[in-house]
């Protein structure tokens, strides 16, 4: 891991329910698998709160939608696992094309999204999401399988399935930032919040297949079947080295 990627960031304590926090919360060692897949765009402008905030096309009529799974081994709240279900976006876009800022965040590795759901395995982080972010998180159990070629994360919760995500492990040779610029909203707000990461080695697949949805009997899981979501993924990605920096939310904006 880079040592340095730390060395300018400096801490201040905000206070929350569940004591005093640092921020920006510090993630010194984690691991990603994602995979996003697309869906009826119509289907998909119903989850989002904000007519400022526009859906991105793989094509005319399917929107994008993304699962991304982090387990944190060390951070500054403690180590926690998470599963975040998004859809990327443009906010006020100036162009009325939907598929090339697609394209565009998927080559570079900057990606606006706003964070529909975000089920986490420790109160902590719970807390804090909801508290400083507005975050729609929530309690549940989150695993990790690794198999030959894969890796596995299956999402649980009431102790029901929801759903696990399978995303195939390559030769994660690729250094390279990455930008997760986040919008959620917290009291009538819309907050957009830049995180930022390094992933020491990545591997990206635009391979069909690359990554694969298997969703159960959970509600959220039926949710999810609502959304008519595609049974091959556009992009999977897998880095099992990953650090990042998660600051409050930068800008603000009324719904």
């Amino acid at each position: 891991m880079e040592a340095d990627f730390f060395e300018k960031v400096e801490t201040v304590e905000v206070r929350t329910s569940g004591g005093p926090l640092q921020l920006p919360i510090l993630y010194r060692d984690a691991f990603l698998a994602a995979g996003v897949f697309s869906a009826p765009t119509a289907r998909v402008r119903e989850l989002l709160p904000s007519l400022d905030l526009v859906p991105l096309e793989k094509w005319r009529g399917r929107t994008l939608v993304g699962f991304a799974a982090f387990s944190y081994r060390d951070t500054t709240i403690g180590p926690y696992n998470e599963l975040g279900i998004v859809v990327p976006v443009k906010f006020r876009p100036a162009s009325r094309s939907r598929i090339v800022p697609a394209l565009r965040m998927a080559s570079t590795l900057s990606f606006d999204l706003f964070v529909w759901k975000l089920p986490v395995t420790a109160e902590a982080a719970l807390t804090a999401g909801v508290e400083v972010w507005g975050y729609p998180k929530s309690m549940a159990e989150i695993t990790f399988e690794e198999r030959p070629g894969q890796v596995v994360c299956r999402l649980a919760q009431e102790g029901e399935q929801v759903l696990a995500l399978s995303v195939r492990r390559r030769n994660p040779s690729l250094k390279t930032y990455l930008e997760f610029n986040t919008y959620s909203v917290k009291e009538g707000r819309l907050l957009w919040t830049p995180v930022r990461g390094l992933s020491t080695g990545m591997a990206r697949s635009f391979m069909p297949g690359a990554a694969r949805l298997d969703l159960g009997g959970h509600p959220l899981a039926e949710q999810l079947r609502d959304l008519e979501l595609s049974n091959r993924a556009t992009l999977a990605l897998y880095a099992p080295r990953l650090q990042a920096v998660l600051p409050a939310a930068e800008q603000a904006y009324p719904l």
